[in-house]
């Protein structure tokens, strides 16, 4: 970034730290909103003689159309992790390269800062701050151990 606040051409204008944020509030916003789609029931239509009860056309069209869009998400996470661990290691990082996952850091970036209240860490992190007690201890089960 220059002096003028303008990114030279040819430069990401983002930081690992934020690539990585963005990944997680798409694995907990979208990713999260897709899985409870494919909870989505659709009714069994009859074919002919042939056919065999399955899902109307459109119901069809609806489950393929929540199976690309996880691929579709879990990708852009992983791209976004990618870029993010490229920037942190040094290595050159063309804009060109965000592209597939410029649309989910735009997302991130206009959400608002309530919205984010689990981009502390990943959610699949913990911390244990007393490593003689196993993780999943609670103080008053600790006696049952």
């Amino acid at each position: 970034m220059t002096a003028s606040g303008a990114v030279p051409k040819g430069e990401l204008d983002t930081t690992p730290e934020e690539l990585r944020q963005a990944a997680r509030f798409v694995e907990a916003v979208a990713l999260g909103a897709v899985a409870e789609s494919s909870l989505l029931a659709f009714p069994l239509a009859l074919g002919g003689v042939k056919d065999f009860p399955r899902p109307a056309p459109d119901g069809r069209a609806a489950l393929d159309g929540v199976r690309r869009l996880r691929r579709q998400l879990e990708e852009a996470v992983a791209e976004l992790h990618a870029v993010a661990s490229a920037l942190e290691a040094g290595l050159p990082v063309p804009p060109v390269v965000l592209t597939p996952a410029g649309p989910y850091l735009d997302a991130y970036r206009a959400a608002a800062p309530e919205e984010q209240p689990y981009l502390v860490r990943a959610s699949n992190e913990r911390i244990d701050e007393d490593e003689f007690t196993p993780v999943d201890v609670d103080e008053g089960d600790e006696a049952a151990v």
